[in-house]
């Protein structure tokens, strides 16, 4: 998993080729997933921390080049999440 992302209903799962849509809620999402490597990092968005390239203030670049926001209130919890995993 890339990233999840919340849809109107449910959220649409990204994976490297495919996207699956489920009817699961955001944060039903969330909490399936290993809380060290995945991150809410906007009220609509899971982040995989492993498929993170970059990161910049208010969005991530993921290794295939898309970009994912970062809420301007998570910003910095996301940001040191991202420095924990990678010290890991």
């Amino acid at each position: 998993i890339l990233y999840v992302e919340a849809g109107e209903r449910g959220t649409k799962v990204f994976l490297p080729d495919e996207r699956i849509d489920t009817s699961l809620r955001i944060f039903e999402q969330e909490a399936m997933l290993p809380q060290k490597q995945f991150v809410l990092c906007h009220r609509a968005f899971i982040v995989n921390l492993a498929a993170v390239k970059y990161i910049r203030r208010y969005e991530l670049e993921l290794y295939n080049g898309m970009l994912v926001p970062v809420s301007k209130h998570r910003f910095n919890f996301v940001k040191d999440r991202l420095i924990e995993y990678l010290k890991a």
